[in-house]
């Protein structure tokens, strides 16, 4: 064995050698991070989302509803590496698989741990010791940096795209190392720098698993490195669908399974399987304090004024309310508005255009050679991309192949490629050549595909018959409303909108809730806005917008956040159901929001422009009701109290004043409300309001304190209230009783048509210990069904118990006990066959 010193040379080699190669993934990934770098600012406290434990469907691939149920604890995005993540383990797996959707922020999160392992192993500063840290009380705000990176001898991480993959050849994650070692290999020889990764601390990432086909890996992929710390970034879905991969892990000691939700809250309803993959792959993005902590590190990075740049935001955020909650767009926004060239659009191919003019003139500025044409280059350069966008589209690629394959297509290759690099993300070989070039968010293929199909649609119309077949409906529905923005307004011919119209078609039949099968009509209302034909001529709506309407089912429409235009939705609602129509059922909207109001800010302009019609409103703010949103929605309410005919038919969310909803006809026909209690007169006017209503039929509360609510003073709600569902939350074994109490108060004696449910939230610590739940189960309360958490582990004993105590009461308890990473979640039930 070499001696210490030689052990301290070789360490100093390797890491040298892929301290620029990673330097460069991070530059290359996360602009925002090299900005910080060029201002010399230290890296801060971890911005990016929370991870949750993840545990594989057993049977069905498709989770069900209620298996959604997430487990309770958060881990931060660093926290897995070194520290010990609950008392239940006595130390770390060594293998964490870590899933996500598309842009959920995988590789972000890849690219910022390598930025911490650069900042920690190239500065001496004590704020990234951790260890000094710890004890060091002026700075004990940085002790969530990096948790000890620094105890790792050596950092490999290997990024799957810039593999040369053969599909006859085994992959080897050995190999490539060693290929970005060259000096090293030279000086010290290969089998002692294996040698040396065996004895050392080694932490492996490798990011796009999904991206190497199962059949090139092996069951000993792994195996040079099997007691190292192992980090793996996969697509969720591509784990979910490949049982049999080598990688594959499921919880247990030695496996930790983690999810990263991308910071997108999940929406309440199941939708169709079509509507999953077509969110998942354009949707990922920040949300509350992420958002606004990712906003104000950009402006604390340039020393700009962050409630000036937030007023900007909101601005974008009220027509574009998805797109501008990509960190990559919020990045973009915020370039252009330092610069005083800031994008104001309204529709999402505005957006893309803006951005792909900012992206350019960054090119002219910072790249471009002074030799070249420019001006020649940019024209040649974008169609080019356009065509390769749009034949790996056409194949169903998600990236484009490596130069050399794109050479063979395009023999100006080498004069527009740093025009290509510069606009997407290169991803390099050990050679030093491209061997992929990926997007840096899904939407910019989308723009390219349909800047090409433009082009060719405009030399000839019948080509939109090749382009945009109607079978492919599933690969176009993201594609279709880009197109329609980018034509020219006069370019759009009667043939080229029956196309559309018929391409539409296909798509609204399939965005649905998955239950109810009940139309979601953002991709209509996007198709619309884009257009441009949603305003009236001689007080006639165009044609285009009733075709469009033919294709919605008159039932319950539901718009699921998004990018909405309310000139776009207005005509839809008025050319159906104007209200001097008569004889007509009035048409239901349900407009629900899964994030926080402030990130849909044009909620208020949505409301204002259908009031006009007739039509039932329900809004639907689950963060507002689940307590993760603080801001009450009575302002977002008062805007129906205006002139018009749309009334309010159902509401989700939390109320500082409830009266508010008895103020004015618009809001006194409610069916259905489901409302956050946090005070007792907030009750007494939800009762006051049950007793008066002809219409209320369905009543939702949760009661996040039961301290708060004067339990004497509660009233039954009226037995009008066929439907009545109340959660309360943060129950311990000390307030049962008061529990019980508001329970049984606000239900009464009353037998209800439909059922009652109870439901107990537990909170973080406030939660019922397994005596608290056999102590609910023994008192019976009256409900159809009772939900009841419990935290793991359960000794046996307690699990024994608390069984005996449901078989004994023919209970209708479920107590569900929550999932960690040791445990799934599960229930227990009575079991009328267990003695």
């Amino acid at each position: 064995m070499a001696d210490e010193g030689s052990h301290e040379d070789l360490k100093e080699s390797i890491n040298g050698e892929l301290r620029d190669y990673y330097q460069q993934l991070v530059k290359l990934y996360r602009p925002d991070l090299q900005d910080e770098v060029e201002a010399g600012i230290l890296p801060f406290d971890p911005i990016f989302h929370d991870l949750s434990p993840h545990h594989f469907p057993e049977k069905d691939l498709i989770l069900k509803p209620q298996e959604k149920e997430k487990d309770h604890r958060k881990i931060r995005v660093v926290d897995f590496l070194t520290t010990q993540l609950e008392s239940e383990s006595s130390e770390l797996p060594k293998r964490i698989l870590l899933l996500g959707r598309p842009e959920s922020g995988k590789t972000a999160l890849f690219a910022l741990i390598l930025h911490y392992w650069l900042h920690d192993k190239t500065k001496a500063s004590p704020i990234l010791c951790l260890h000094i840290l710890n004890t060091w009380k002026p700075y004990i705000q940085y002790s969530i940096l990096v948790k000890g990176l620094d105890n790792f001898d050596i950092l490999v991480a290997i990024q799957c795209l810039s593999l040369d993959l053969q599909p006859s050849i085994i992959v080897d994650f050995k190999k490539d190392l060693l290929a970005r070692l060259p000096k090293s290999t030279d000086k010290y020889g290969e089998d002692k720098i294996l040698q040396f990764m065996k004895e050392m601390k080694v932490l492996i990432l490798i990011d796009s698993l999904d991206y190497i086909p199962t059949a090139t890996l092996s069951q000993d992929t792994l195996k040079p490195w099997e007691d190292k710390r192992i980090v793996i970034f996969s697509r969720l879905k591509f784990m979910e669908e490949a049982p049999n991969h080598p990688l594959k892990y499921q919880q247990s000691k030695d496996n930790m399974v983690l999810q990263l939700w991308g910071g997108v809250l999940d929406n309440p309803y199941s939708l169709s399987k079509f509507l999953s993959a077509a969110n998942s792959d354009l949707f990922g993005g920040l949300s509350g304090k992420l958002f606004e902590d990712y906003c104000k590190r950009l402006c604390e990075v340039k020393k700009r004024s962050f409630d000036e740049f937030m007023n900007h935001m909101k601005e974008l955020l009220k027509n574009l309310a998805t797109e501008m909650r990509k960190p990559f767009n919020i990045y973009m926004a915020f370039q252009a508005w330092e610069k005083d060239t800031a994008i104001n659009a309204k529709t999402v191919s505005e957006m893309y255009t803006k951005c792909f003019e900012l992206w350019t003139q960054n090119y002219k500025t910072k790249v471009h050679l002074p030799t070249s044409d420019l001006r020649n280059l940019i024209v040649t350069g974008s169609n080019q991309l356009s065509t390769f966008v749009y034949h790996a589209f056409d194949k169903k690629q998600e990236h484009l192949l490596s130069e050399d394959c794109l050479a063979k297509e395009c023999n100006y290759f080498d004069e527009i490629k740093p025009f290509i690099v510069h606009l997407l993300v290169p991803h390099y070989n050990a050679s030093g050549k491209i061997q992929a070039l990926t997007f840096r968010i899904k939407a910019h293929q989308t723009f390219f595909v349909a800047k090409y199909m433009v082009t060719q649609i405009s030399h000839n119309l019948d080509e939109i018959k090749n382009l945009m077949i109607l079978e492919n409906f599933h690969q176009l529905c993201s594609v279709l409303p880009m197109t329609i923005g980018l034509m020219r307004k006069d370019s759009l011919s009667s043939e080229f909108k029956s196309h559309v119209i018929k391409l539409g078609k296909f798509i609204s039949e399939n965005e649905v809730i998955d239950y109810f099968n009940d139309p979601i009509i953002n991709s209509t209302v996007q198709v619309l806005a884009e257009s441009g034909l949603y305003n009236k001529v001689d007080d006639k709506y165009d044609k285009f917008v009733k075709d469009l309407l033919q294709n919605i089912k008159n039932s319950n429409w539901h718009i699921l956040d998004g990018n909405l235009l309310p000139q776009a939705l207005q005509a839809l609602c008025e050319c159906g159901h104007e209200a001097n129509e008569k004889n007509k059922t009035p048409q239901k909207l349900n407009l629900s929001l899964s994030g926080l109001s402030t990130e849909m800010p044009g909620i208020p302009d949505i409301l204002k422009a259908v009031r006009g019609c007739d039509i039932r409103i329900g809004l639907l703010m689950n963060s507002s009701f689940m307590g993760t949103d603080e801001k009450p929605l009575d302002e977002v309410i008062k805007v129906l109290h205006g002139r018009g005919h749309a009334s309010l038919g159902k509401f989700t969310g939390y109320l500082k004043d409830v009266r508010i909803l008895d103020s004015h006809p618009s809001t006194r026909r409610l069916y259905s409300i489901s409302l956050r209690i946090k005070e007792y007169e907030e009750y007494e006017n939800l009762y006051k309001i049950s007793k008066n209503s002809h219409k209320l039929s369905c009543v939702v509360i949760r009661i996040p304190d039961v301290s708060s609510i004067k339990v004497k003073k509660l009233k039954e709600l009226p037995p009008s209230i066929t439907h009545l569902k109340v959660c309360i939350e943060g129950v311990t074994d000390e307030t049962i009783g008061p529990a019980i109490a508001i329970w049984r108060a606000i239900r009464g004696n009353t037998q209800r048509k439909n059922q009652d449910y109870l439901r107990f939230w537990d909170v973080e610590e406030r939660k019922l210990s397994p005596s608290g739940v056999i102590q609910l189960i023994n008192v019976d309360l009256p409900a159809d069904r009772i939900d009841i958490p419990l935290d793991q582990p359960l000794n046996d004993y307690d699990e024994k118990r608390i069984q005996e105590k449901l078989n004994e009461k023919k209970s209708k308890c479920t107590v569900k006990l929550m999932g960690s990473v040791k445990y799934p979640r599960r229930d227990l039930k009575y079991n009328k066959d267990e003695k």
